[in-house]
């Protein structure tokens, strides 16, 4: 926050500023997680924020991959109020980072991110935030697809997993 309002608007000194910051480890940890944090919980600066990440990171985007991956695993059920009927505005944005990672073509851990995302799918849940879930993940693979049928490790989980998920909801009463 602070940075973005030393460059009071100016692009050019917010870069600067944020290269400057990002300089040392501990620096670009700090950054990183505030640009992250700033991508998931501000939808209208979402861009903005994910230009100025492309712009610090330095490590391939493996500490963002890291921290999403932690993301996903510890807080992403933790997103929603308890009982909601849709996602949560930061459950959507998260996606929407992911989305633009793979677009990207991030080779390092965006894959096991997608992994714990389809791990959040709940077998036998016919909730609408279940099938959003679903829904948003199958509509990323199919548009990345040849990104996906480069990940040998996971497209035979993923093609499980949408297969458990149409027995599911194979029943016409859905």
């Amino acid at each position: 926050r602070a940075v973005l309002a030393e460059g009071g608007g100016n692009d050019e000194k917010v870069q600067a500023a944020l290269q400057e910051r990002a300089s040392s480890d501990k620096g670009h940890a700090r950054v990183v997680n505030g640009l992250l944090f700033g991508n998931i919980c501000d939808r209208s600066r979402s861009p903005e924020f994910f230009r100025y990440l492309t712009l610090v990171v330095r490590d391939g985007y493996a500490y963002v991959c890291k921290q999403l991956q932690r993301i996903v695993n510890e807080k992403f059920t933790k997103m929603i109020d308890r009982g909601a009927v849709q996602a949560s505005p930061q459950q959507i944005q998260l996606l929407e980072l992911v989305r633009r990672l793979i677009g990207l073509d991030v080779g390092n851990g965006i894959d096991r991110v997608f992994l714990a995302l389809l791990r959040q799918i709940q077998g036998g849940s016919v909730r609408e935030t279940n099938r959003w879930l679903t829904r948003i993940l199958l509509q990323i693979s199919i548009e990345n697809k040849a990104w996906l049928l480069e990940q040998l490790d996971i497209v035979h989980i993923v093609f499980y997993t949408f297969c458990r998920v149409a027995a599911d909801h194979s029943d016409p009463k859905l």
